[in-house]
C-alpha cells in the first residue's frame, strides 16, 4: 500500500513518527515553549481552593453525594460553586463575591461551555461534561479567577 492510499490520521501518524526521529524538537525549545505557555492567564488571579466538601465528607455533614461545595477565594473575591450531578449530566451553579456581572467560561477536555453571571453574580451551567473541569470568572470592570483543575 502507498502512502497516497492511507488514510488521512494514518498519514498524519506516520509523518509525525517519522519528524519525531529525523527532526525532533529540542530540549531547550520544549522547555521555552512549557515557560510561555504559563504566561496565558497572566491578567487572571489563580483561586485557592479554601473549602471542598469532599475534603468534609466524613465529618458528619448530611445531603446526597451526588452534590460537591467548592469555595475558591483569590484576593478580595470568592467564588462558591456548587457542581451538581444527576446521573451522566453535571450542572455548575456558582456565585461570585463581591456580586456583580461576569462572563464564566467552563474548561473541559472537550472545549469549554460559556455563561454569562447576573447583577448578583450568580450563574448556572447545564451540560457540564464529566472529567477534569476548570472555571474562569471574568467580572466586569474586575481581574478574572481562575480555579485550579478540579477532577471529579
Amino acid at each position: 500500500m502507498s502512502t497516497s492510499d492511507l488514510p488521512d490520521d494514518e498519514l498524519v501518524r506516520r509523518l509525525a513518527r517519522a519528524v519525531a526521529v529525523h527532526d525532533p524538537v529540542p530540549p531547550e525549545l520544549l522547555a521555552f515553549a512549557r515557560e510561555a505557555f504559563t504566561w496565558r492567564t497572566v491578567d487572571a488571579e489563580l483561586a485557592e481552593l479554601v473549602a471542598d466538601s469532599r475534603e468534609t465528607a466524613g465529618a458528619g455533614l448530611r445531603g446526597p453525594s451526588d452534590v460537591r461545595l467548592l469555595t475558591f477565594s483569590a484576593g478580595d473575591q470568592q467564588l462558591d460553586l456548587e457542581l451538581l450531578v444527576d446521573g451522566a449530566t453535571r450542572r455548575l451553579v456558582g456565585e461570585l463575591t463581591p456580586a456583580g456581572p461576569a462572563h464564566v467560561v467552563v474548561e473541559h477536555a472537550g472545549g469549554t461551555l460559556t455563561e454569562d453571571a447576573d447583577e448578583l453574580g450568580r450563574f448556572l451551567v447545564a451540560g457540564v461534561p464529566p472529567g477534569r473541569i476548570r472555571v474562569r470568572c471574568e467580572p466586569a470592570g474586575g481581574t478574572a479567577v481562575v480555579t485550579p483543575w478540579l477532577d471529579d
